[in-house]
């Protein structure tokens, strides 16, 4: 048993991924199944057969069809998935389907640069984090002998005094052969940067190394594509004869540029007699066939591991394989490599479907006879890869309930879907930091958000171009799909691991640097502009910094400021924080009379990432007359708690509002006084525990229920006397129907203050624990909970035992 299945069989809450292994016999078809995923590099979505076969819009209109028969015979063999997606570029798409989660949810949606250092001398791991459990180390578990051969591009550094490194020795690969980096020339023998140069790596995954060489020079002339399948073949026979099952993971360049192809795969291109074959296209074509004339090496190995002509020996029937072109085919940017994408839209780095839509095939061990040589539109991503290798090595992943948010996986087992044991994605998530692209696809429709641009949405299976803007046409449908990206967003990090984290605020909790305000408007994004309260300094504001774990902070002085949020999150949408903390300034400072407005576009509130529920709190506690005012739209995302004992005035007077999910609530607690003068539309509670909550707008409670409990106190109040004319004198300041709880108010005077002329009309009133009937309530008959002159009128339920007798008294006289 190996190190880390150790470990892993060890821990009571991972005993389930410990499941018995293969028998001490040779590979049968009975035992686990030898695993391989294969990675193509840059690859269009049109260039290959099993694809023109399975979806029409995979035609590479006249560019010359680019044959591809091994990858056609495996899709013979199993499914292939026509709505397949992955990251934009290399490596986020190797980080997902190595950990089954999507980049942003490890804080990783870019490329990487070549980091060779030891991983603790930096502020930033660049790279898988050391924390990220990687499919080898998973396979390792349930006990697979583990290898990758090829471009691994998912962190470079070297063992660091107290920390490992995140190369393949650390990462449960057992047997490395390839390149550290993310690209290189394709002839041997001349690549001598750490990045680039062939090494082979042996040892037990877990840090022991026992081989670590550069092969660069052994294998000088010949071409990278056909080391990377030899040696991958290579690793097929020698393991076909062992009890253990293998995971191997077989990363290729091709056809990634630089285009370098050799005489013998471009004299077979020529030989297709295809005119569209001419320059790049006629070198990327050849890449391309040595691509997949290399995966037909691995597919003989698996037939006949020995090479005798008999077969008796193959382990083909007892492996899976899994097949995935790495993110859209490079067609469309500043040096393309001449790939087709059909008629998708755009290529590599771009978030319409050229740069995100990706063949997948599964095949062999696993699926069923009905289901081989079947097409699939179900959506898939990168991230099904890991699960559904580990669930056929017996493996059970944690259920995501119980794991902390980045520690969830994104990914579902394919074959169980395949088989139609359990169901697929209802919708995928599909976010870069770059140009702040995001989008979801969701069903047949995908909505496409990037900052400074307005969205879009798309039914892409009748429209796989992308050429009918359905934004305007489909309000409903766009708004639903906001909503999914929001579901997703809370969720997830920012850029910590990439080639973004070197520019971004790696701190989430911010304090606004009222001082350098001066007393005009000045803008949240306006250079240093805020402090980064955990580790010092000025900065600047940025996108990536509205996520769920983000904390402002203002605070009050001597005299007035604006504060305008003019910031919005990845893809577009309202800006994202955890808290809005409003607090008095620290010993010495200058603090007096004055105004702080924060106004401009809305933000929205959220539990954080250790499930802290989102906080507006109001510390500040001055002898003197400051007043906050929140006129920004806030949308309460989670329950929001209103928190706080500070003395100043803190006025809300922006609108409050669900976003897309009904039943949220609000909770005020501490002995400070709020004011909402804006409108509510929240359908949960709204609850005062402690202090005031004073309603300054007709529709400033929403349709919530209202609860006052203990010290707390309610004030329903016209604002003025033109809001009571507008009202006609009727304030609605409670939905019809709500309820009110006056609960544990024992010694409390004025739990509700009903500043107005009128009645207003509830569904219900409790006082104390004593539900009471229907009629008129307020300071004539329960002075001691109500005072003002407003009063509250309780009506019947509108099916009352009374209603519903009258009804069947007078429907029983109409028979006959």
């Amino acid at each position: 048993m190996n190190l880390l299945r150790s470990l892993l069989c060890s821990t009571p809450a991972l005993l389930l991924t410990c499941l018995p292994i293969a028998s001490a016999e040779a590979q049968s078809a009975t035992s686990a199944p030898n695993v391989i995923v294969i990675v193509s590099d840059d690859a269009g979505w049109a260039d290959y057969g099993f694809m023109r076969d399975a979806d029409p819009a995979a035609d590479p209109r006249n560019r010359g069809a680019v044959p591809t028969p091994f990858l056609d015979q495996l899709a013979g063999n199993g499914v292939v998935f026509t709505n397949g997606y992955t990251a934009a570029v290399c490596s986020p798409s190797r980080a997902a389907l190595t950990t089954g989660q999507y980049g942003a949810r490890i804080g990783y949606e870019q490329n990487i640069s070549g980091d060779y250092s030891a991983i603790d001398s930096g502020d930033q791991v660049v790279g898988l984090p050391t924390e990220a459990i990687t499919i080898w180390e998973r396979m390792q578990s349930v006990g697979y002998d583990t290898a990758a051969v090829g471009k691994w591009h998912i962190g470079a550094h070297t063992d660091g005094a107290t920390e490992q490194g995140n190369r393949p020795q650390n990462q449960g690969v057992e047997e490395f052969r390839g390149l550290i980096g993310g690209s290189r020339g394709y002839f041997a023998g001349s690549a001598t940067s750490e990045g680039q140069r062939l090494i082979e790596t042996l040892s037990d995954g877990q840090g022991g190394v026992t081989t670590n060489r550069v092969t660069e020079n052994e294998l000088n002339g010949q071409h990278v594509t056909d080391i990377f399948g030899d040696q991958s073949a290579d690793y097929i026979r020698d393991k076909a004869g062992s009890e253990e099952p293998f995971f191997l993971y077989t990363s290729f360049t091709a056809p990634h540029t630089p285009l370098q192809a050799t005489p013998e795969d471009l004299a077979a291109i020529d030989a297709l007699n295809d005119p569209s074959f001419t320059g790049n296209r006629r070198t990327y074509a050849a890449m391309q066939y040595a691509m997949d004339r290399n995966v037909g090496k691995m597919l003989a190995a698996l037939e006949d591991p020995d090479g005798d002509p008999n077969t008796d020996d193959g382990i083909a029937d007892n492996t899976m394989i899994i097949f995935i072109n790495d993110n859209g085919g490079d067609c469309c940017d500043s040096s393309p490599n001449a790939s087709s994408n059909g008629r998708l839209r755009n290529g590599k780095g771009s978030h319409y479907e050229g740069g995100i839509r990706v063949p997948i095939v599964v095949a062999g061990a696993g699926i069923s006879a009905e289901a081989r040589g079947t097409v699939s539109e179900d959506l898939v991503h990168a991230v099904d890869i890991l699960p559904t290798a580990f669930a056929a090595g017996g493996g059970v992943m944690p259920d995501n309930d119980t794991v902390a948010v980045g520690d969830r996986i994104d990914g579902h087992d394919l074959i169980s879907r395949i088989n139609g044991e359990a169901e697929g994605h209802e919708s995928l998530y599909l976010r870069r930091y770059a140009a702040g692209q995001s989008a979801v696809r969701v069903g047949d429709y995908k909505l496409l958000g990037r900052v400074g641009r307005e969205f879009e949405l798309y039914n892409v299976e009748t429209d796989p171009g992308e050429s009918n803007n359905l934004i305007d046409d489909m309000p409903d449908k766009a708004a639903e799909l906001k909503r999914v990206m929001t579901d997703y967003d809370v969720e997830m990090d920012k850029p910590r691991h990439d080639n973004a984290a070197p520019n971004i605020n790696q701190s989430d909790k911010f304090r606004f640097r009222d001082g350098a305000a001066g007393s005009g408007d000045v803008n949240w994004s306006d250079d240093n502009m805020w402090l980064d309260i955990t580790e010092g300094g000025q900065i600047s504001l940025l996108m990536n910094d509205g996520y769920a774990n983000t904390e402002l902070t203002f605070r009050n002085r001597n005299g007035s400021y604006t504060a305008t949020n003019d910031l919005v999150r990845v893809g577009g949408l309202e800006f994202m924080a955890n808290a809005i903390r409003f607090i008095s300034r620290g010993p010495g400072e200058n603090q007096g009379d004055g105004t702080a407005m924060i106004n401009g576009l809305a933000v929205i509130l959220a539990q954080d990432h250790e499930g802290n529920g989102p906080e507006l709190e109001l510390a500040t506690a001055t002898a003197d007359d400051y007043v906050f005012e929140l006129a920004l739209k806030l949308f309460i995302y989670d329950d929001l708690a209103v928190t706080g004992n500070g003395t100043e005035t803190f006025i809300l007077s922006g609108d409050l509002s669900e976003y897309y999910r009904t039943g949220r609530s609000l909770t005020k607690s501490g002995d400070s006084t709020f004011r909402m003068i804006g409108s509510s539309d929240l359908t949960g509670t709204i609850a005062v525990e402690d202090g005031g909550l004073i309603a300054d707008h007709q529709d400033a409670l929403g349709f919530a229920d209202i609860a006052v409990r203990g010290d707390g106190q309610l004030v329903l109040r016209n604002a003025a006397a033109a809001v009571a004319a507008l009202l006609e004198g009727e304030p609605d300041f409670i939905d019809d129907e709500a309820a009110v709880l006056l609960g544990d108010l024992s010694g409390v005077q004025s739990a509700m203050v009903l500043d107005f002329d009128g009645i207003e009309t509830i569904g219900s009133l409790e006082i104390n624990g004593e539900m009471l009937g229907p009629g008129v309530y307020g300071n004539a008959t329960h002075g001691d909970i109500f005072s003002g002159p407003g009063q509250l009128r309780v009506v019947p339920e509108p099916a009352s035992a009374a209603v519903l007798g009258l009804m069947l008294v007078q429907l029983c006289q109409r028979r006959p």
